[in-house]
């Protein structure tokens, strides 16, 4: 899976002992949307309910206008 905005870009892998990899070149306007949809994904991943990251992804679409 790849998230990306112009600013920040995650890169997760879900293979045994892997861990979540983030780069950041600055901080943009949709920083902070991003993040939440990622730290739901990862929480899914983990077991995590689904409507937990369909909440934070509907969250998001609304703060940024999608």
């Amino acid at each position: 899976m790849y998230l990306d905005t112009e600013q920040f870009t995650y890169y997760l892998s879900f293979m045994p002992r892997e861990r979540l990899t983030a780069y950041t070149t600055g901080w943009g306007p949709k920083t902070e949307q991003l993040n939440n949809v990622a730290f739901a994904l990862a929480n899914h991943a983990e077991g995590a309910p689904e409507g937990e990251l369909v909440q934070a992804v509907t969250k998001a679409e609304r703060k940024l206008g999608i």
